[in-house]
């Protein structure tokens, strides 16, 4: 199990490595072929034309920030922070690298790489959402320590999670930015996986904003909630023709039920002389 820390950041999740020194790491250069990507990576997709720009300015200017890796034997290194940067410099053509190197396990490796990932705040909300499951799955995080490691409130995190239960189709259009988590968060007042889906896709057909998109759910809700209204409705008024029958069968005179539409109601039994309420009388207090 990972330590955690309360809410200091990486730093306080993973403790620092044997390299420290009075506040201050060991910085090496290794070879780029040395270094793969981390098994913990979060982000899926890396903008060609963004790495490209970083590959230029590292051509420039060097590399000002130096990736953080941890040993994985055999003169290799497994990156846990810095996978744009190192991939900038293979496309700059540069065959060493500022490293960091960091004494860390596995576990505490992939944990770290997510949280520095999160913290970064360049990961598309799936890939954050994500990011946020694996921290709780693998490494047995609570939306509560996550919040306080990343620096946002539990129901923020839980909302993200939630982004998790949308149809793989609409996933898609948020990872490729076709809609905004808004978007997806108004969607999730959707019960219909279609309906959602529909919606999803007259959002991106007609560039709605978030707040139109919150009306069109808004009616979409209505319109169900009318239609289950109906529904229940026919149903109760079926159970009320079965169930005078039955009524009359039993008092032997006529019986109405009465259903209002708040739900509620009223049964009238009518009785033809003080007798025939005796009789009534008797069978319901029986």
């Amino acid at each position: 199990m990972v330590k955690r820390g309360l809410g200091r950041g990486l730093e306080a999740l993973i403790p620092v490595s044997s390299y420290a020194e009075e506040g201050k790491e060991e910085i090496r250069e290794i070879a780029v072929d040395r270094i793969r990507p981390g098994a913990g990576q979060s982000r899926k997709n890396f903008d060609a034309e963004k790495i490209n720009e970083l590959a230029q300015s590292i051509r420039e200017h060097g590399l000002l920030q130096p990736i953080i890796v941890r040993a994985v034997g055999d003169e290799k290194y497994e990156i846990i922070a810095g996978e744009r940067r190192w991939r900038a410099c293979q496309v700059a053509g540069l065959e060493k690298i500022s490293v960091i190197v960091r004494n860390y396990g596995e576990q505490e490796a992939a944990a770290a790489s997510l949280i520095e990932n999160i913290q970064r705040e360049d990961l598309n909300p799936i890939e954050e959402a994500e990011a946020y499951q694996q921290l709780i799955r693998r490494h047995g995080f609570t939306q509560e320590e996550i919040s306080r490691q990343v620096g946002k409130s539990r129901p923020f995190i839980a909302n993200m999670l939630r982004l998790l239960t949308l149809p793989g189709e609409i996933r898609e259009m948020i990872k490729s930015g076709l809609i905004t988590a808004g978007h997806a968060r108004a969607l999730l007042a959707l019960e219909s996986p279609e309906d959602q889906k529909k919606i999803a896709r007259e959002i991106v057909a007609k560039n709605l904003s978030v707040r139109e998109t919150e009306q069109i759910v808004q009616n979409n809700n209505e319109k169900e909630k009318a239609k289950s209204k109906k529904k229940a409705l026919h149903f109760n008024l079926r159970l009320i023709g079965d169930s005078e029958k039955r009524l009359k069968e039993v008092y032997h005179t006529d019986v109405k039920i009465k259903y209002l539409s708040s739900g509620d109601g009223k049964i009238i039994i009518r009785f033809t002389d003080p007798d025939n309420l005796e009789q009534i009388l008797a069978l319901l207090l029986r």
